[in-house]
């Protein structure tokens, strides 16, 4: 037992943790699935009407084999079909991914000359933890309205995107549903076969000319730069194709350029009304379930001052899933309680007994999400297991402790709860051996039962003997 001083301290300094634990608990990453992951390196490769098995034997098997001698790779997939080549690369969380896009760029230069002419030059994309390739949408909605689909696109862009772009946690807004525009290029024959030019070579020099080609790095104010070399920002169809008999042939010279819409692959209506799909995307830090709230209400006051014939629907939103789980989650975790506090109570048959448990647990998990929201612990399906499970051993711990004192009056039962404690967290030390990709989905299921674990205790050796 600590004398009244230190115990009133103690409680004190816990109560202070649990204000801050519930007070950063809106600001906690919550969302569906864990978003890391290790970096990848994507690069893609076209060679018009070639068949996959030339594909894979003149590009694919080559640049794999360049690739696989530089550092920190961790694993190579490739992919060959007609026409197409893709080479993902997954990286090792140590190499610097930015460093390693410069040494393959130079790598993929020296090597182009050793593949076929025809090849274009690879496209390379990063796709880092936080990358968008694989990131769904947690809200969507429908606007429907009697104007054209671009009428409906320019009144969105205009008037509802930069509304919900403010919120703190919108990564980012798409518009669907509308055909985009597009250059057409059409090519006078008669004039190719004059000049004795082929359409490959048209191909090569537009593809030369918005190509965008990374130079490598250079140091300017003590800063590092990335020096690319691209086409300008305003397009000039004004592109050199060939050389005739002393005179350079331009493509506005042998083709009819017009820029258009493109023509409709799909038509989509609501209530036989035009409508697009307005899809919003949250940051991988943000709390998509208060985010999604702040964006419901911006809707809903949008709502009120669109035009007559405009309307928001909203027609997905993940977080209803989660919330979902969440609400199964605490109903299971309160019949839990409420089962272990009437059988402690039927034990123990003192109502003070029960209530320095219910003290306990609401601040060891009130200390737990402060410490969530310091490592930086997401809140995400895996997570959300590992609360639920560890509830039970830290009421365990609870249990022991405060029952060990009540007869004992002395605290040499530490050392026997902190082997039991220790060994529970040992026991999770081998999802640290899995493979990477099983390894990045129970990180924080680990975390999260460690954490409650080692929070407990404090919990039972501080607060407990303070409150008795």
């Amino acid at each position: 037992m600590y004398s009244k001083t230190i115990a009133f301290k103690i409680i004190l300094f816990s109560l202070i943790l649990c204000v801050w634990g519930w007070f950063v608990l809106p600001r906690l990453s919550v969302k569906l699935n864990p978003s890391q992951q290790n970096p990848t390196v994507n690069i893609s490769y076209s060679w018009p009407y070639a068949s996959a098995r030339n594909v894979e034997t003149q590009i694919t098997s080559q640049v794999e084999a360049a690739l696989s001698t530089l550092q920190g790779i961790k694993n190579i997939n490739s992919r060959s079909s007609q026409g197409y080549a893709n080479i993902s690369i997954e990286l090792d969380k140590y190499t610097n991914i930015q460093q390693f896009r410069f040494e393959a760029s130079t790598l993929l230069r020296q090597i182009k000359q050793q593949l076929p002419q025809d090849v274009y030059y690879p496209s390379i994309r990063i796709n880092s933890s936080n990358d968008d390739l694989n990131q769904q949408a947690f809200l969507s909605y429908s606007i429907e309205a009697n104007d054209t689909p671009k009428q409906i696109k320019t009144y969105t862009e205009n008037f509802i995107n930069p509304v919900l772009a403010s919120l703190q946690g919108v990564d980012r807004i798409s518009v669907m549903g509308i055909e985009n525009r597009e250059w057409v290029l059409r090519i006078d024959y008669n004039q190719l076969d004059i000049l004795n030019i082929d359409t490959n070579t048209i191909l090569t020099a537009v593809q030369n000319y918005f190509k965008r080609e990374n130079l490598g790095f250079a140091t300017y104010q003590n800063q590092m730069l990335n020096v690319v070399l691209s086409s300008p920002n305003t397009i000039s169809w004004h592109i050199p194709v060939a050389k005739v008999a002393q005179r350079i042939i331009y493509l506005d010279d042998i083709a009819h350029i017009n820029h258009q819409t493109q023509s409709p692959t799909r038509f989509y209506r609501v209530n036989a009304k035009n409508a697009i799909s307005l899809q919003i995307y949250a940051q991988d830090n943000a709390n998509t379930l208060a985010l999604a709230k702040k964006v419901k209400q911006k809707i809903k006051n949008l709502n009120q001052n669109l035009p007559k014939t405009y309307s928001l629907t909203k027609i997905y939103d993940n977080t209803e899933y989660i919330a979902q789980e969440l609400d199964k989650i605490y109903e299971r975790t309160l019949y839990t309680i409420i089962i272990l506090l009437v059988f402690v109570f039927v034990v123990s048959r003192n109502l003070r007994y029960v209530f320095h448990i219910i003290i306990g647990l609401i601040a060891n998990i009130s200390i737990a999400f402060g410490l969530y929201y310091l490592f930086g612990i997401e809140i995400q399906l895996y997570s959300l297991a590992g609360i639920t499970i560890s509830l039970g051993l830290i009421i365990d711990n609870l249990i022991v402790v405060l029952d060990h004192l009540k007869s004992q009056g002395k605290q040499n039962v530490f050392i026997a709860i902190f082997a039991s404690t220790l060994t529970s967290i040992a026991a999770l030390s081998v999802i640290f051996l899995l493979d990477e990709a099983t390894r990045f989905n129970l990180i924080d299921f680990a975390y999260v039962i460690m954490i409650n674990l080692a929070t407990s205790l404090l919990v039972a050796f501080l607060l407990i003997p303070s409150l008795l």
